[in-house]
């Protein structure tokens, strides 16, 4: 009698354990479930970093010393951003928004365009005049991004 005893304590302690493993993964799952959001450049990424904070796990596309008019993202950088749930970018600085989002369309990433409809500065550069696109650098214009 007393054997069937401990063979039934320690089925019962066996199935709760088996249950109870797997039903914890879900649930560690559901805790750590975050925004993915990937951002073309530094000034994009601590603008969402802020506005997201424990919220999102934000992603910098362009490495540091990185130039964002000249870099392209690698197959990991599209990779990533097709796995998330949204792309930040400025609108003219990244040369390689318009293929990206392309790529995206009809999936779930939602991009958003940052700096569209405040690039109204005109700079200047190398004799040349053509609409600035670093909104970022004027405080008014730069709230006025991170709102969007």
């Amino acid at each position: 009698m007393k054997k069937i005893l401990i063979i039934i304590i320690i089925a019962a302690v066996s199935i709760g354990l088996i249950v109870y493993s797997q039903r914890q993964p879900a649930t560690i799952m559901n805790s750590n479930s975050k925004l993915k959001i990937s951002t073309s450049f530094y000034p994009l990424y601590y603008f969402a970093s802020q506005i997201a904070g424990a919220h999102a796990n934000v992603y910098n596309i362009t490495p540091p010393a990185a130039e964002p008019h000249d870099y392209e993202p690698t197959t990991q950088d599209i990779a990533r951003i097709e796995d998330g749930q949204m792309l930040i970018l400025n609108g003219t600085v990244e040369a390689w928004g318009d293929k990206i989002k392309d790529m995206v369309k009809g999936t779930n990433v939602m991009v958003v365009t940052a700096g569209q409809g405040l690039l109204t500065h005109n700079s200047t550069e190398e004799g040349q005049t053509g609409v600035d696109p670093h909104v970022w650098l004027d405080p008014i214009l730069a709230k006025q991004e991170a709102h969007v």
